[in-house]
């Protein structure tokens, strides 16, 4: 099972912006994230993509 988030979008956001500066760091070049909200059932809702 995925990890889960109960989060507003300023919360994911700023997780999303420190797990790519954290990517950075390790040296990938490029880094992209995609988190995918779910519902109870876990049906994508909505997907968000972020990249540095």
């Amino acid at each position: 099972m995925a990890p889960f988030l109960l989060a507003s979008g300023d919360q994911v956001e700023e997780v999303a912006d420190k797990v790519l500066d954290s990517m950075k760091k390790a040296g990938v070049a490029q880094p992209k994230l995609q988190v995918d909200l779910t519902d109870d059932k876990g049906n994508v809702i909505k997907t968000l993509n972020y990249s540095a």
